[in-house]
């Protein structure tokens, strides 16, 4: 997922990059045990992701603004995730 939203073309980058910000939103929204089960890699793996976003994509900016603070939430209100919220 993360390798097509840097893949995509011109005319199709912007639908591909919403479509990708949409379901992992929907995922960390939805079925947050699937995303703690695999470990803090991938809160981080994430984050980073999202920053990247943040950092070089205005256009997406506040779309990935809203997804990370969705999964910053999500980390802080489960005892079980060990990923240092920052």
């Amino acid at each position: 997922m993360f390798n097509r939203y840097a893949s995509a073309r011109n005319a199709e980058q912007r639908d591909v990059r919403i479509c990708v910000l949409n379901v992992l939103r929907t995922w960390i929204d939805k079925a947050w045990v699937d995303v703690i089960k695999d470990g803090d890699e991938l809160c981080e793996r994430m984050v980073a992701f999202l920053e990247g976003i943040i950092v070089n994509d205005t256009a997406m900016r506040r779309v990935a603004e809203t997804v990370k603070s969705i999964l910053l939430r999500k980390v802080g209100a489960d005892p079980s995730c060990r990923f240092d919220v920052v």
